[in-house]
């Protein structure tokens, strides 16, 4: 039978002072600036993820296509640069009137091809030019300081 322990057994005389003064205890996080994790352990377990179901979904009405803006259209095949709505408005509001819409339309290509994106060598107040005659004003009496505005913001007046 083993010989039973008695208290003084349990006194190291290695462990005596550490046993009468005992360190204090590490405050949590005062050295670990990386979030708490040592390396070697585990993270906590996470809590599974409620899964989240996409919502229904109506099929949509079938749209009707948007007409086609012609004047647009043009713009864009003759590569023309700047604002397309300021150039739409400049035209709108010249004081000419067209009998049918494919007329306003035909003065609509010669403006974007003489008075916006004009061949090499061509002028806009030019009396020859292309425009002057399918619109029928003289180009001393054009809106010169809108026609900048609209089409040639950055030049100067």
């Amino acid at each position: 039978m083993p010989r039973r322990r008695s208290w003084l057994d349990n006194i190291n005389p290695a462990n005596w002072l550490k046993n009468l003064f005992p360190k204090p205890e590490r405050r949590r996080g005062s050295r670990d600036f990386g979030g708490g994790q040592r390396r070697g352990t585990k993270p906590p377990p996470r809590r599974p993820r409620p899964e989240i179901l996409p919502p229904e979904r109506r099929p949509r009405a079938p749209r009707e296509p948007r007409p086609r803006d012609l004047y647009r259209d043009t713009w864009r095949d003759e590569g023309s640069v700047g604002s397309y709505a300021n150039a739409r408005r400049f035209f709108d509001s010249i004081p000419v009137s067209y009998d049918n819409p494919e007329d306003k339309l035909a003065v609509w290509n010669v403006f974007v091809q003489h008075m916006v994106s004009p061949r090499p060598g061509e002028r806009f107040n030019d009396p020859n030019n292309p425009f002057w005659s399918a619109i029928g004003i003289d180009p001393r009496d054009f809106d010169w300081s809108g026609w900048r505005a609209a089409i040639r913001p950055g030049d100067t007046p």
